[in-house]
């Protein structure tokens, strides 16, 4: 889910052209965050910088997981095996890092849109 919001999101942004089919999750990530300015600025307040940094651990750990443990890469035996607790809080995680993700997205469309008008 994470890779498929983030190849979406270069698709329809303006940047350097990059092959979403071999480009790693975390290279992908970091070029999003690119493209919709999310980043860590010296004049944010504290709290918003540890907020993306935050973020940014997040989507790491997540996509970390998905390679080293998912279905993804065919792990098969020497897949690890998470509780359904660890599950559900990384389906959860996942889902509202995109979510956010796709609303900076559709904000930042939405202001270029305007100025074109």
């Amino acid at each position: 889910m994470i890779d498929e919001v983030l190849k979406y999101i270069i698709e329809n942004t303006k940047g350097k052209k990059i092959d979403n089919n071999i480009v790693r999750s975390k290279d992908l990530r970091n070029e999003v965050f690119e493209r919709l300015n999310i980043k860590i600025d010296k004049d944010m307040d504290k709290r918003i910088k540890a907020l993306v940094g935050a973020l940014n651990t997040l989507s790491d750990k997540i996509l970390e997981m998905r390679n080293s443990q998912g279905d993804a890469h065919a792990q098969g035996s020497k897949r690890i095996a998470i509780n359904e607790e660890e599950a559900i809080l990384t389906a959860n995680s996942a889902m509202i890092l995109c979510e956010y993700l796709f609303r900076k997205y559709k904000k930042r469309k939405r202001c270029s849109d305007e100025k074109e008008s």
